[in-house]
């Protein structure tokens, strides 16, 4: 068992977004527990007069809207009922027993989970405290229940995720499915699974969905007034349909939103993660010669993805970091997301490069093969220095090419032994 928690400033936000998975027939109202109906007469107005007349009583707290997401393992066949007796034990020991909530299990994800909507306001006006929603204090109570109702650990001691939960949500395609419908799924299972600290590591791990998030030029309105947008890219990170505010959606998709998640998850990564990572990058470069074959690898051996975001316009004068460059490795065991500058100076993508001689393969092969490249990019290729940025992205998008050749010559070397061994 894994809970989160997050705080939100108004209730229709998760309300509605939990009330719209109901109408989708995506999830079900398990239980509302303090209400003055009972469940099943209970419409949205109901719901949400209750939360309001208590938020309403406490004008000091900026968050008063409790919205935790209860995952399971998937091997735990829970029914309903137990799922909502783990729901009144989880609200209890977080302090919440007598508070009004109400609880959705989800029915869009391969592992079983629940939604509870909660305030943080007691009906005499004062404020529940945050200490037992720390992530220490989550990972000991979930201990507490599983035991109690007998459940499969989805965390193991280490503070490892026992499940990678990454193939439940497909890589959109444009035209497959509605655009807002699909980036509001991907958006909600990035959220609810991984673990990143920055914009950067965010946009990354989006990609891998084909999804891209955007603040905008810095001299825009939209930059200056922390806005932020999403909109769905191809696989090549070129950017499809209109954009869609990230205040359109009914989920906690916002800046704001992502910097108090950032702060979460730097709790919640471990130097010992960042450990094995870094051997395990040192383990699959011993015999790369190329970057295709290290991610390979690195996906075979440790269930680990190196990302390296699509470039799809150069840098202007005021382009917001939205582009991503570098390099990220996002480990499905742990669920936790790298840029490559967090590991240390041996594992960023410069020295990466030089550790699989990509600054010199590329160039050497690009003569040969006579590539079509621009006169700035066969300048940089001259003398190239992968510590300068664009020879380091230029080397990155050109890895792809000098792979499929790499791939190519190995697969006519092996064809030329096969004829020489039987005298063909």
């Amino acid at each position: 068992m894994y809970a989160e928690v997050n705080s939100a400033r108004s209730i229709r936000s998760p309300l509605v977004y939990n009330e719209q998975k109901v109408e989708a027939k995506q999830a079900d109202l398990l239980d509302a527990r303090n209400f003055w109906q009972e469940k099943e007469d209970l419409t949205l107005r109901d719901k949400q007069q209750r939360f309001s007349r208590l938020t309403v009583l406490n004008e000091r707290s900026a968050k008063k809207i409790l919205h935790a997401s209860v995952n399971f393992h998937p091997d735990d066949n829970l029914s309903d009922k137990q799922m909502t007796a783990i729901a009144k034990d989880f609200m209890k020991a977080i302090g919440f027993g007598d508070q009004p909530w109400l609880v959705y299990r989800h029915k869009d994800a391969g592992h079983p989970h629940m939604h509870i909507i909660s305030t943080n306001i007691r009906p005499d006006g004062s404020r529940i405290s945050n200490d037992l929603r720390a992530p220490r204090s989550l990972m000991k109570i979930c201990s507490v229940i599983e035991r109690a109702h007998r459940l499969r650990p989805v965390m193991a001691p280490t503070g490892r995720m026992y499940l990678s939960r990454r193939d439940y949500v497909p890589s959109l395609k444009y035209g497959e499915i509605p655009t807002r419908t699909g980036i509001e799924m991907v958006i909600t299972y990035v959220l609810d699974n991984y673990r990143f600290t920055s914009f950067e590591t965010y946009n990354a791990i989006l990609s891998l969905y084909n999804v891209r998030a955007d603040r905008g030029s810095t001299d825009g309105i939209m930059y200056r007034n922390r806005g932020l947008y999403y909109r769905m890219i191809d696989e090549e990170g070129k950017k499809l349909g209109a954009p869609i505010k990230a205040s359109d959606f009914y989920i906690f998709a916002t800046l704001d939103a992502l910097e108090e998640k950032y702060r979460l998850n730097r709790t919640l990564i471990r130097e010992s993660d960042r450990d094995s990572m870094r051997t395990s990058i040192d383990y699959d470069l011993i015999n790369a010669r190329n970057l295709g074959k290290f991610r390979q690898e690195m996906a075979r051996n440790h269930r680990t993805s190196v990302i390296i975001p699509a470039f799809t316009r150069r840098p202007t004068r005021h382009a917001a970091p939205t582009d991503c460059p570098g390099m990220f490795f996002a480990d499905f065991n742990t669920m936790n997301i790298y840029r490559d500058t967090e590991l240390g100076k041996d594992y960023t993508a410069e020295s990466i490069i030089r550790r699989c001689g990509l600054d010199k393969s590329i160039p050497e092969m690009a003569r040969q093969q006579r590539w079509e490249l621009k006169p700035g990019e066969k300048a940089l290729l001259e003398n190239p220095n992968p510590d300068h940025t664009a020879t380091r992205d230029l080397l990155l998008r050109l890895s792809n090419q000098h792979d499929a050749v790499v791939e190519k010559q190995r697969e006519l070397e092996q064809a030329r032994h096969h004829r020489l061994r039987h005298g063909l």
